[in-house]
């Protein structure tokens, strides 16, 4: 009995490789195996090293009948196991049928042009370093395939970096390990001074905010309703401004104490000192950040990309993120470089306040007392994401909104409120740092966009309908199944430059336009909920209910 593997086609999905392969068990062709199941019967790995001291990693199935000949096989670059990427070496396919490794996996039908087009490289650092991933076969009868990965990491020398002498000589050692090396120390050392006795310690950081909110503010809320606030003890170190090099220095050390403090630490962004430790491994991090499902890649899903991520960053050293639904849970586990099981389908917390009967009543009573008018009015909620690569570079294209055509169709009994990205609010200042506005003063009597006080979740709450783009926003509002438009005139450039993880016309919850007067159109058409929506829900967000937060501490706090 003859066993062959061949591989058909190689192609990319953000960082993921896609193998196509075709296999048999006898010399008649592509003949299944002799029970039809290729999961109990066939594995795939990809092995590097001298017989005795190989690593291995496995491929997955992701695609193909259990009784066909032929399937797909794939392996994330940047998380091929233990989260690390694939390392440096030349690999090979190795395949297994009934536990025996078939003689060969041959390219033999893919030219040098295809493996050559095949090939990819990654840069990341700001271009500075590269991983590069080419594909070759062998040049003998077997044809196998083999893949060379080649990280180019090499930190820049201290003359080749920009900057003031304090900016460049941080940054040098940074890229040396001695940053971090310092932080780890002290991290070490507090965290054994510290003593882990009596009461378990929870510490909510909220990042880059100065407050609780959103997610995390459900979660506090709840700790203390259910009074474990009494039984654990619980501290909040949000994110202060820093005025000077001595509150920054005061900041970072309290940052360090108060992580070596805790045994549980929920955190619902970005985190800069999880650049520079690694924390206790009896510590458990849980990222909140959104827990929706959004279409333009984040993490992971960007690196090669401009504004991607390095191989190491700071997503790694999660111990659990948070999803609304099953759905979402590879996206994350992609975005954030973890394990799909670190992905923890309980539900998005801020779905509770949004849903709260009670809550809803006082954030309407209280926004028609601040904007009185507004009341008797459609309210459009226009929650677009930024462009550009991150907090540094975010904008928004106003010329995509005709504001003269928009104020005209609203009439007197439409509002717009105009949300934009927190990234693109913060831009918004001239060299006085004065607030720029992008609706003209002649308009804002039915567009507003001086509503920036408010939580998003409260505007949605006021939103008779939601316009959007790209932006993870609609995934809370799918909660009160009213009309979403998704505005995407440049939806082609984006996908350029930031990727995406589905086509926005295949999973968006809405309508998709690319013009303004199909926008206006959509608006005047007005549809509700329908299969789209159903569908989005069905495969992305938890159960409607208030107990999002509940599930979440139950499953990180006493699993």
């Amino acid at each position: 009995m003859a066993r062959w593997c061949e591989v058909r086609g190689l192609r990319w999905e953000r960082v993921n490789l896609l193998i196509d392969v075709a296999f048999a068990c006898d010399d008649d062709g592509l003949t299944p195996c002799s029970d039809g199941n290729v999961s109990s019967e066939w594995t795939w790995w990809i092995v590097t090293g001298k017989p005795g001291h190989r690593i291995r990693r496995p491929l997955h199935v992701v695609n193909g009948s259990q009784s066909e000949d032929s399937l797909t096989l794939q392996v994330n670059i940047t998380n091929a196991g233990s989260r690390r990427e694939i390392p440096d070496g030349e690999w090979s396919i190795v395949a297994f049928c009934h536990g025996s490794p078939v003689a060969s996996v041959t390219a033999a039908k893919m030219s040098p042009l295809d493996l050559h087009n095949a090939s990819r490289t990654f840069p990341y650092n700001g271009s500075r370093n590269s991983y590069a991933v080419t594909f070759s076969a062998a040049q003998d009868a077997t044809h196998s395939l083999h893949m060379t990965v080649a990280n180019h990491n090499t930190p820049p020398s201290f003359s080749s970096l920009q900057g003031g002498l304090v900016r460049r000589l941080a940054r040098w050692a940074f890229d040396r390990g001695l940053v971090q090396a310092c932080f780890q120390s002290a991290y070490t050392a507090m965290r054994l001074v510290l003593p882990h006795r009596g009461k378990k310690r929870i510490l909510l950081a909220p990042q880059l905010r100065t407050d609780l909110r959103d997610n995390m503010l459900a979660l506090h809320r709840r700790l203390v309703e259910r009074g474990l606030d009494t039984e654990f003890s619980v501290k909040v170190f949000p994110d202060v401004p820093r005025t000077s090099t001595i509150a920054t220095a005061r900041h970072w050390l309290t940052a360090v104490k108060q992580f070596a403090w805790a045994d549980f630490i929920f955190l619902d962004d970005w985190c800069d000192l999880l650049m520079y430790i690694t924390p206790s491994p009896r510590t458990v991090i849980t990222q909140l950040w959104h827990g929706g499902f959004g279409f333009k890649t984040v993490g992971f899903s960007q690196f090669g990309l401009p504004g991607g991520p390095d191989l190491n960053p700071p997503h790694r050293k999660y111990t659990y993120s948070v999803v609304g639904a099953e759905g979402a849970r590879d996206q994350f586990a992609e975005s954030f470089g973890i394990e799909r099981e670190a992905v923890l389908p309980t539900g998005v917390p801020r779905v509770d306040d949004l849903l709260d009967p009670v809550r809803r009543t006082e954030v309407t009573e209280r926004f028609h007392d601040e904007f009185p008018e507004f009341t008797g009015r459609r309210i459009i909620l226009f929650a677009p994401t930024f462009r550009g690569q991150g907090s540094d570079s975010a904008y928004y294209p106003s010329d995509l909104i005709d504001w003269e055509a928009l104020h005209q169709w609203c009439g007197d009994d439409t509002a717009v409120i105009v949300a934009m990205h927190p990234y693109v609010t913060a831009r918004m200042v001239d060299d006085q740092e004065r607030r720029v506005h992008l609706v003209p003063n002649n308009l804002r009597d039915r567009i507003r966009e001086d509503v920036t006080g408010w939580p998003v979740n409260d505007l949605l709450l006021m939103a008779d309908t939601l316009v959007t783009d790209y932006s993870s926003i609609c995934y809370e509002y799918t909660y009160l199944q009213r009309p979403i438009v998704f505005y995407a005139p440049d939806e082609a450039e984006y996908s350029a430059t930031r990727g995406f993880y589905a086509r926005l016309e295949d999973v968006a919850p809405g309508p998709v336009v690319t013009t303004f007067p199909d926008l206006l159109s959509a608006l005047d058409s007005n549809e509700a909920a329908n299969e789209r929506t159903l569908r989005y829900r069905q495969r992305f967000c938890g159960p409607a209910d208030t107990h999002n937060a509940d599930r979440l501490i139950d499953r990180v706090l006493f699993h």
